[in-house]
């Protein structure tokens, strides 16, 4: 048997090894957003938030924070931001510069 011949039996083999792995292997994949049971997002929050006429008036994010840990939620500033950005992208809030800081009104 010539060199090349035996490299191409090894690799027969090694095909047919990994085929069967694979076969009797069954890998899930996680869900892209697995969420923790009961765990609200921050879009949840504040949508929840907007149901209960807390947007009513334009309201600051500080406002909005304090709201939320009444509530016993602990959210940060930073977290909000991008949050708030999104529902006013889809027309949940608008949002208006008063004394050169955003507030956010239900829409």
């Amino acid at each position: 048997m010539t060199e090349i011949q035996e490299i191409e039996k090894m690799l027969k083999d090694h095909e047919k090894r990994i085929s069967k792995l694979e076969s009797s292997q069954t890998v899930s994949k996680p869900d892209k957003k697995q969420k923790t049971k009961g765990r609200k997002s921050r879009s949840d929050l504040l949508i929840m938030l907007k149901n209960e006429n807390f947007f009513k008036d334009y309201k600051r994010i500080s406002e909005i924070i304090e709201r939320l840990s009444e509530k016993n939620y602990v959210v940060a500033h930073g977290d909000l931001t991008w949050a708030l950005a999104k529902l006013v992208q889809d027309g949940e809030l608008s949002r208006k510069r008063i004394e050169k800081k955003w507030a956010y009104k239900g829409a």
